[in-house]
């Protein structure tokens, strides 16, 4: 496998690019473009759907052995958009901070792609276990 990943985008979130297996490019582009949260109640009910407020822009930093396992790699990102504590936020680019919404990890699964056994005496069995590229990145929505 081969990858770009793009840790954070005020908009949409993390992206995987330009991904290849083998040499040869499966996807150009694999990311989240919008959201949606329905809401309603007693007397109303109307969606919101729109990535453009804060699909990313309010995340915080993944805990290790909480969000991600340990030996997890984690990538760096600047956030210029810092809540305040009357609950409005403040965007300024020039007090840019790191953080870490992002990570990658391998994930070895506890059961096999496939077994096969031949009836030979001793019987011989061979398997591929199967283990799992997993990029992480949790979302943090206002509304």
């Amino acid at each position: 496998w081969r990858f770009t990943v793009s840790p954070q985008r005020p908009s949409s979130g993390p992206a995987l690019l330009d991904v290849s297996f083998g040499g040869e490019r499966v996807l150009y582009e694999l990311s989240l473009q919008d959201a949606m949260a329905a809401y309603s109640g007693d007397d109303e009910a109307f969606f919101y759907s729109d990535a453009a407020w804060s699909l990313s822009m309010l995340s915080a930093s993944l805990e290790p052995g909480v969000d991600c396992p340990s030996g997890a790699t984690y990538f760096e990102a600047a956030t210029w958009y810092q809540l305040q504590e009357t609950g409005s936020a403040v965007a300024d680019a020039t007090r840019a901070v790191p953080f870490y919404p992002t990570c990658i990890f391998e994930w070895q699964e506890d059961h096999t792609i496939w077994r096969h056994m031949e009836n030979t005496e001793p019987p011989r069995v061979r398997g591929l276990g199967r283990r799992t590229l997993v990029v992480r990145s949790i979302a943090t929505v206002a509304n």
